[in-house]
């Protein structure tokens, strides 16, 4: 994928095993999706005429980090993120969210930190709002935002669990043959699905918070 790509409304982003990208919106908003990750925009309008600015979005798995663009810093009821568990409001901000998907009979999760400003989870059972330092946690869709133990902000710094580990050792044993640091899009048109495949150097880290090497870029058009 080019860098300089339009995307539209409706577009789905799924990255693959290994890669990272990043998505630049019209109104300064910034993604940079983690790897294994579906994320798409449901709603984006900046700029207009006659038209109402918004930025919806639904992250079904994987995680990013966000920087809020105009559209939310000049009115934070048109910025939402849908997840499986919560709705994530802004307050003018940069933070990180993870979906922890289900395992050992636990539902699906999510874990989110404010780099700066403050975020809402909102589920049924409440509201809960994160200032900048603060971790939250949705234990379930049936169950309300809380603060994350240390524990589970584990999960949000290095979210590769030891099973993981041995899959992702498997799989780069798998790949040695095929070219590096390469970056593909299957693109059906507006409203279709952008399929994101490669691989970040050795050299990258596990961390979630930490910045990652980004090796495809995406911008969202109107």
């Amino acid at each position: 994928m080019k860098k300089g790509a339009i995307l539209k409304s409706g577009d789905e982003i799924i990255t693959k095993y290994r890669t990272l990208t990043q998505i630049k919106l019209k109104d300064g908003s910034l993604f940079s999706l983690k790897p294994n990750t579906r994320f798409k925009i449901k709603s984006f309008v900046y700029n207009q005429p006659k038209k109402a600015n918004k930025s919806f979005f639904d992250l079904v798995r994987g995680g990013f980090r966000a920087l809020t663009g105009l559209i939310g810093k000049r009115n934070k009821s048109a910025y939402r993120v849908n997840t499986p568990v919560a709705t994530i409001g802004i307050r003018g901000t940069d933070y990180d969210i993870l979906i922890i998907p289900p395992q050992k009979g636990k539902p699906t999760q999510l874990i989110t930190y404010t780099n700066s400003g403050a975020i809402s989870l909102t589920n049924r059972a409440g509201t809960q709002i994160f200032n900048k330092g603060q971790s939250g946690f949705v234990p379930s869709k049936s169950l309300a935002p809380r603060k994350a133990t240390s524990k589970e902000i584990s999960r949000l710094t290095n979210p590769t669990s030891v099973k993981q580990k041995k899959k992702k050792a498997k799989k780069e044993n798998s790949d040695k043959d095929e070219s590096k640091n390469h970056s593909k899009i299957d693109k059906t048109g507006s409203g279709g699905t952008i399929n994101l495949t490669g691989q970040a150097d050795n050299g990258s880290s596990d961390s979630f918070i930490s910045s990652p090497r980004v090796i495809s870029y995406a911008y969202a058009g109107d």
